[in-house]
């Protein structure tokens, strides 16, 4: 199981707040492109900044766990 339940609870609890997160990810990437991959940090924020991305994130966590089970 690892920290596939955590991260889903995370990302359900983060679900209304996802726009303002992504925001935050807009104003932080010069400093985050510093340690993270640039592509990597604009492919987060793109897809963190619609519900449905986070939602599409969701299913495949829950996908990866009933597959190990």
């Amino acid at each position: 199981m690892g920290m596939t339940a955590p991260a889903i609870l995370f990302l359900e609890t983060y679900k209304p707040l996802a726009f303002l997160g992504a925001q935050f990810l807009w104003f932080a990437q010069p400093f985050l492109n510093l340690g993270f991959n640039q592509a990597d940090v604009r492919d987060l924020t793109l897809l963190v900044e619609d519900r449905a991305g986070v939602e599409e994130l969701i299913a495949r966590l829950e996908g990866l766990q009933t597959d190990k089970a």
